[in-house]
């Protein structure tokens, strides 16, 4: 099959996927002739695409294996102006080392909608990438929540890179939104708030993000928390296909600053790891620092202290001193315990630890 029966077919299941379940039968039956070789397999993605609303569009994506020969998709493999299947790429929104972002829009007569488009990298040194990058679909695709990026569909394009749709927010990533913004210890603890409960949604779905850092969290115009990129998240089910469960390979992707100790160990991942991860970006959220002292670049030293070093209470460096006095033992007690070495002493998950939150309210 070549690259014009997968653009092709990229397209139109783009545009089927965005279609309410119950209009896709006919306008695949309203198809031209030019595309009857494509209708068998779009029926077959169609037919699976009720099993994507909770989790398992991985099933219906064209398979990677029509371009054997592609390997690698270096970031300047996309330029403003190119075509997309439906989406005309704008501007560059940012790269990493899983994919690069652009905004959107559509271009086939489709109600027009700005979107962010996350191309993949499939990099040799990196042989789980697609892999990861399929698994993303999957997660966001069973995720509903406010403050949560919405993705709107996934494709190939023509060379065969994979793509996601995704909700494009207007705004700051949270480190800058805070630089911008003079936030009260209040008005800090209810951004972090709204970040927990985000990841709270996502253990209730058996999903551990693994890589939650300001990067992955963006603040809306309004205000409101928009968490980014579950593209290392790992299904807890046991019931995964072989090629979902990246939890056996070697290789963990992470950030170490913010990376749990279970996490720098290479030891199984659960749902206490995210409570860590949370504990540390908290921790930031009230004193503009991480939890230890060490040299910047000296990743030993890093790796020493979250294994080793114990923080300090927060109450003594916040941002913001002018709270409750009450509080002070209160918030030192919910922020330590996330940041226990032990995943055991941990809050069990995100949801825990929003409820500790939650009852400051009621001092």
């Amino acid at each position: 099959m070549g690259s014009k029966y997968t653009a092709n077919l990229s397209r139109l299941l783009d545009t089927l996927l965005e279609l309410p379940p119950e209009r896709r039968g006919a306008w695949l039956d309203a198809l031209g002739d030019e595309f009857a070789a494509l209708k068998p397999r779009l029926r077959k993605l169609i037919a699976r695409s009720g099993s994507a609303e909770a989790g398992g569009l991985l099933a219906t994506l064209p398979k990677l294996e029509t371009h054997p020969d592609v390997h690698a998709f270096p970031e300047a493999a996309q330029d403003a102006g190119a075509i997309v299947g439906p989406y005309q790429l704008a501007r560059r929104l940012g790269a990493g080392a899983m994919g690069t972002v652009w905004l959107a829009q559509r271009t086939d007569g489709a109600p027009p909608r700005e979107v962010a488009l996350k191309f993949a990298h499939l990099a040799p040194a990196q042989p789980t990438l697609p892999a990861r990058f399929a698994r993303e679909q999957q997660l966001l695709a069973a995720l509903d929540h406010p403050n949560i990026a919405r993705m709107y569909a996934a494709g190939v394009t023509g060379a065969g890179q994979p793509y996601l749709v995704l909700e494009y927010i207007p705004g700051l990533l949270l480190d800058e939104y805070c630089r911008s913004h003079p936030l009260t210890t209040l008005q800090r603890l209810e951004l972090f708030l709204q970040i927990a409960r985000a990841v709270a949604h996502a253990h209730n779905c058996q999903i551990v993000h693994r890589d939650l850092k300001p990067a992955n969290v963006m603040v809306g115009r309004d205000g409101a928390v928009r968490l980014l990129d579950f593209g290392i998240g790992k299904l807890l089910n046991d019931d995964l296909p072989p090629e979902m469960q990246l939890s056996r390979l070697h290789g963990q992707p992470l950030t170490p600053a913010y990376a749990s100790p279970e996490q720098l160990m290479a030891a199984d991942v659960g749902l206490p790891s995210d409570v860590y991860s949370l504990g540390v970006l908290l921790f930031e959220l009230l004193t503009g620092q991480r939890p230890y002292q060490y040299r910047r670049g000296s990743s030993r030293e890093l790796r020493q202290a979250i294994l080793e070093a114990v923080p300090l209470p927060p109450s003594r460096k916040l941002l913001d001193p002018a709270i409750n006095p009450a509080w002070r033992p209160k918030l030192d007690a919910i922020v330590l315990k996330a940041l226990e070495k032990r995943p055991d002493k941990r809050y069990a998950d995100a949801g825990e630890l929003t409820t500790a939150l939650e009852s400051l309210h009621a001092i």
